[in-house]
């Protein structure tokens, strides 16, 4: 599944959109979140990290609870 591509108003490359409720797949939020994909499974498996089960065993991620993840974790 690609992502859509938004263009931009300023001439930047097109960005990717997310819905704030909308379900992401591993890959999709490791890109989100600029982390590799091997340790954001490392964090789902240790429940470090908020994650929908979709089914038995389809993981995903709402976009809002990552936002809310990383908020949590922003050193002020």
């Amino acid at each position: 599944m690609s992502l859509p591509d938004i263009p931009s108003k300023d001439n930047n490359p097109p960005c990717h959109q997310f819905f704030e409720n909308q379900l992401i797949s591993y890959k999709q939020a490791a890109q989100y979140l600029s982390v590799c994909e091997s340790y954001l499974r490392r964090l789902k498996t240790r429940n470090l990290i908020p994650f929908v089960l979709v089914g038995d065993r389809a993981v995903r991620f709402r976009v809002s609870s990552l936002n809310q993840w990383v908020e949590e974790r922003e050193v002020k």
